[in-house]
């Protein structure tokens, strides 16, 4: 492998014994320590993105190309299943500006993530349509005082499997985005720049419980059996890994209020949440991205000039190696 640190020791002038003094030897001239080349995968998950994450950032993305290309060969891939690679190893960035504009015509973001939490939604609606009853008694026809069935326990078992089922769906989505990145990063070499274009939220409980008072007055109605899915902490295992291999993680993600999602045919299901989308897809929906972005050693981007710097930063970066 090609040595990147180098450490040599200079012995200490010595004067020569006679009349003359001997002149010391001129030092080296300085030589700025360049960063080893860096290899960079600009990875892009149509399955989680939206229609305006998608179009933002492919657009992010061609801005930025030039920055890209100068640390390295760029790889464009669309992570579907399996990756397709439009761009490899290329260091034109009117080349990776072609290959993103080539996937932004022939791939359709899916918007499976907060697609999937709008449908939610909806049925959580449709579950809950009628008011909440109170319990009452009645009697039977022997005459006999009995307490009446609840009728709201049929729509909170409903709302539980709902629940459940989202959580199970959005680990799934996570999975799936997170083992086509490292399918693709693969095929690359190390050191490697992954900007890693994807939306998502790990935290399904939460996202469910914050909805509940707008259906339920008792948040405990709707309960998750056992460990919550789709946690991030059940990631951090693959972050240290890529990060072991030689992979930066720049993961680019936008909370769905910040792309204007609000415009979205996916989330004008019902006239209530037209003026809070953020909420009703989920808020605080960058945790998973901002912790693999640390623990990678990059860092969270969600613009184009974020972007950029990002990537200055990871050009500037040198590695120690050992073993």
């Amino acid at each position: 492998e090609r040595p990147i640190l180098e450490i040599r020791q200079r012995s200490a002038v010595e004067t020569a014994s006679g009349t003359e003094p001997v002149s010391p030897l001129p030092a080296p001239p300085r030589v700025a320590a360049l960063p080893p080349q860096r290899f960079v995968l600009l990875a892009l998950d149509p399955a989680t993105l939206g229609r305006v994450a998608w179009e933002k950032a492919i657009a992010d993305l061609g801005a930025t190309a030039e920055t890209f290309t100068r640390l390295g060969p760029v790889d464009v891939t669309i992570l579907t299943d399996p990756p397709v690679r439009f761009a490899v190893a290329t260091r034109d960035p009117e080349e990776v500006k072609r290959a993103l504009a080539r996937a932004f015509v022939e791939v359709k973001p899916r918007d499976e993530f907060f697609g999937g939490r709008s449908r939610f939604i909806a049925e959580m609606e449709r579950i809950f349509e009628l008011r909440l009853k109170p319990l009452g008694t009645g009697r039977n026809p022997e005459g006999e005082e009995v307490r009446q069935r609840d009728p709201n326990a049929d729509r909170v078992l409903q709302a539980e499997f709902a629940a459940r089922e989202l959580a199970v769906e959005e680990r799934r989505l996570l999975d799936r985005s997170v083992g086509r990145l490292r399918e693709a990063a693969s095929a690359i070499a190390r050191p490697l720049v992954a900007v890693w274009a994807t939306q998502g939220d790990p935290d399904t409980p939460g996202f469910v419980l914050s909805l509940l008072p707008d259906w339920v007055s008792n948040q405990d109605r709707i309960r998750f059996q056992g460990r919550p899915l789709g946690t991030s902490s059940q990631f951090e295992r693959i972050w240290g890994e890529l990060a072991a291999d030689g992979v930066t993680l720049v993961p680019w993600s936008r909370n769905p209020e910040a792309l204007l999602e609000i415009s979205s045919p996916t989330v004008s299901h019902s006239a209530r949440y037209r003026n809070r989308p953020s909420l009703a897809l989920g808020a605080e929906s960058l945790t998973l991205f901002q912790i693999a972005a640390e623990r990678t050693g990059g860092e969270l981007v969600q613009s184009e000039s974020e972007l950029r710097v990002a990537a200055e930063r990871a050009g500037g970066r040198h590695e120690l190696v050992y073993q």
